[in-house]
């Protein structure tokens, strides 16, 4: 099958895992990576490229709009996103591990897919992403090497350093009142979320980095 037919399949498939309907969702994102996992020996690293730019990107982007547009007004409803969610940054990290020797050079393109969606103001999909960041480290970290932990050390940077809740400066104790666009709450729990990351990649993988990969001035952010 010609890569223009299966990027029109997947894409179409993208749509439908936009559907709120649970059975249909959590479905729909399971054959999509099914379909990736299956058949991605098939793909050149060009073609690869094209699935994570027109099919993985705005699946993610799709799954970000979701949690900050619903409200959840039914447990249901937040079950359906929280679940497909977890499902779908599992199922891509499993297969970028199955297929790294093809898609090795979409690491950093990845991590900017994670950074964003970890700098969500919804706190519940910021928790599942530096999850997924977590997994993806474990899961895929005998491959890495100088430059892949550099991308990592650098999404680290971007995502405390855009997530400082600055406004929080600004806080008066004397009109303590709570502003619901005010995602500095989130911010916070991201930031002690990111930090125990941080530490726990320092204890674990710290013996394989070089003098090149440097944690100080990410470090410096949270003092």
């Amino acid at each position: 099958m010609k890569i223009e037919i299966w990027l029109d399949m997947l894409i179409a498939l993208v749509s439908v895992c936009n559907n709120s309907r649970r059975r249909v969702h959590m479905q729909s994102v399971v054959t999509l990576f099914e379909i990736l996992r299956t058949y991605g020996d098939g793909f050149s690293k060009n073609q690869w490229q094209n699935i994570m730019s027109e099919v993985v990107k705005p699946l993610f982007e799709n799954m970000e709009k979701n949690f900050q547009n619903k409200k959840f007004s039914r447990n249901e409803d937040w079950l359906v996103y929280n679940e497909a969610s977890r499902e779908a940054f599992t199922r891509m990290i499993d297969i970028y591990n199955l297929y790294y020797g093809k898609i090795s050079h979409l690491l950093e393109y990845f991590l900017n897919i994670l950074g964003n969606c970890i700098q969500s103001p919804h706190e519940q999909l910021a928790q599942i992403t530096i999850s997924a960041l977590r997994y993806t480290i474990n899961r895929c970290n005998v491959h890495f090497k100088e430059s892949e932990w550099s991308y990592i050390v650098n999404t680290f940077g971007n995502v405390c350093k855009t997530t400082i809740p600055t406004q929080l400066l600004n806080y008066s104790l004397t009109d303590p009142a709570y502003n619901e666009s005010d995602n500095s709450l989130v911010q916070c729990v991201v930031q002690l979320m990111m930090i125990a990351l941080i530490r726990d990649v320092i204890e674990t993988y710290g013996h394989r980095f070089t003098n090149q990969v440097n944690f100080f001035p990410i470090l410096s952010l949270n003092n």
